[in-house]
């Protein structure tokens, strides 16, 4: 290989370096976004109740670290998201917040 090619391979390699990094960074900060606002108590009580009827916390008190990648944690991953997006969500959200004398927020995170 010549020099020519050499330093156009690696000007390639770096290029392809950058564009990856910088992808990164802003999957990242798409991530942040999401955390802007803090749940409530509400939220955060509706959620672990979800967490629990999914199943995932019964299968999280497993001692086999590999029961995360079992067929059965993923069904139960899948509950909870579906769980976690409907509006199942949003009343228990509801529910709790009215318990506590709580005002409503946004439950659709």
């Amino acid at each position: 290989m010549n020099a020519l090619n050499t330093k156009s391979a690696m000007a390639a390699l770096t290029l392809s370096m950058c564009l990856v990094t910088l992808g990164s960074a802003q999957a990242a900060e798409g991530d942040a976004a999401a955390f802007d606002k803090p749940l409530t108590r509400a939220e955060v009580m509706a959620d672990l109740q979800i967490w629990r009827e999914s199943g995932l916390a019964d299968l999280q008190k497993s001692e086999d670290p590999t029961a995360s990648f079992s067929a059965e944690y993923r069904q139960a991953q899948a509950r909870y998201e579906r769980m976690r997006a409907s509006p199942q969500f949003a009343m228990l959200v509801a529910k709790f917040a009215g318990v506590r004398g709580e005002p409503l927020s946004s439950a659709s995170r």
